[in-house]
């Protein structure tokens, strides 16, 4: 076995424009599973049938030696789960600075491809022999190693394989552009350092309306962090209620923004979604915090977590209650004309207070998403990541790299 200790870097991660036609991105087809589309190994025994004496012979794709490692956040500590890695003989073009419509398409099928296990670990078997590219892709982040491949198993550089702390163009690092309401209540800011993340930018909770109410200025980022801070929708303070917001929201999702709530701003999702949650309180904030054990509802999640140790544990901070989460119906395109069928939010953590609720879920609204919790992320700005901040950010990574199906648009 040999170690791969220089790799000449050019870096990159997963979401490539819509017209791209190298990406392989995990799929909501159901709510309740994100897969993973890779396409099968290329079969290499087939010459083509050629008719002519002088056709070029087939490539040679038999394996040349197998390419282990582990993807991790790009902190460097924490394993990334899903996370597709592949060998490409071209640059993927760049990911859109903004927001877009991701679209679900396929690698060539000749590039080796895989997909991280729970514990972030992968295989690769590379098919060709000279210089290439090395692709670690999860949501809006990208890192590009260019490599010369030769015969021989190799094992990579932790180095290589964590994910880009910033972007840079000139190695081919791509992270995603991030906007945080900072909310004096959850330091969202916090759990994101601790992950190497480092947000675009960062407004006051008073400054909401200006921000959230543009829609051309929210078109510059891939996520937006809602976290908990002053009341919204309280019959004091109408944020959550401003058309502007409403609008432009809804509009930034559609088009394929990720938006992500916590706790008391649950407004923003009562008021701009209210198809698809029942909360216990859709306006206001009173009421003290209350802590519930964690009920992990979603196998990867689950898988990820048990493999760092987390099998019990709380959700701690929480200030809002869900009741339930609502169906729509939406058009079926696999039912014939006006054809419809049930769609409901994907509930990935839930708590047993008085009966199992939901305390996490996501759901889709054109081509985006959006992630809420009735808890906080962090519960300690200068503590390890807790169980409920890891499990928040393997939630936003899956819900910010699955690409769309079918776009959700309630009728």
């Amino acid at each position: 076995m040999q170690t791969r200790t220089a790799l000449a870097v050019t870096f990159g991660i997963l979401a490539l424009a819509a017209c791209s036609s190298t990406v392989v991105r995990p799929v909501f087809e159901d709510p309740v599973d994100a897969g993973i589309l890779v396409p099968p190994p290329v079969d290499q025994t087939d010459d083509g049938g050629s008719l002519f004496g002088d056709a070029a012979p087939p490539e040679d794709l038999s394996p040349k030696g197998t390419w282990t490692g582990k993807v991790f956040t790009p902190a460097g500590d924490i394993p990334v789960s899903g996370a597709l890695v592949y060998l490409a003989t071209k640059k993927p073009d760049p990911i859109p600075t903004g927001n877009y419509c991701d679209t679900c398409l396929q690698l060539e099928k000749s590039f080796p491809q895989t997909v991280t296990k729970a514990d972030g670990s992968f295989e690769l078997v590379a098919n060709r022999i000279g210089k290439q590219f090395l692709i670690f892709q999860k949501g809006q982040f990208r890192r590009i190693v260019e490599v010369d491949v030769k015969a021989g198993d190799i094992r990579v550089d932790k180095a290589d394989s964590t994910l880009p702390r910033a972007a840079d163009a000139a190695k081919g690092d791509q992270v995603p552009s991030i906007l945080i309401s900072d909310g004096i209540h959850d330091d969202i800011g916090a759990t994101l350092r601790k992950l190497g993340i480092t947000p675009t930018t960062v407004v006051s909770d008073s400054t909401e309306i200006a921000t959230l109410g543009d829609a051309n200025n929210l078109s510059r980022y891939h996520v937006v962090f809602l976290p908990c801070g002053s009341c919204v929708a309280d019959g004091t303070q109408d944020v959550a209620d401003d058309t502007r917001i409403k609008g432009a929201l809804r509009d930034y999702v559609t088009k394929g923004g990720k938006v992500y709530v916590t706790d008391w701003k649950q407004g923003f999702v009562s008021e701009t979604f209210p198809e698809y949650v029942e909360f216990a309180q859709a306006r206001g904030c009173s009421g003290g915090g209350y802590t519930v054990n964690a009920i992990v509802k979603d196998q990867g999640l689950d898988d990820w977590l048990r493999g760092q140790g987390h099998t019990n544990f709380e959700l701690k901070a929480n200030y809002q209650r869900i009741n339930r989460v609502k169906g729509i119906f939406v058009a079926d395109a696999d039912g014939g004309a006006g054809a419809t069928k049930l769609y409901q939010p994907k509930v990935w953590m839930a708590g047993n207070e008085s009966g199992e609720k939901p305390q996490t879920l996501s759901f889709e609204y054109g081509c985006g998403r959006v992630l809420y919790s009735t808890y906080h992320t962090e519960t300690s700005a200068t503590a390890p990541l807790d169980p409920q901040e890891k499990a928040l950010f393997y939630i936003l990574f899956e819900v910010a790299s699955t690409c769309v199906v079918d776009p959700v648009i309630p009728r």
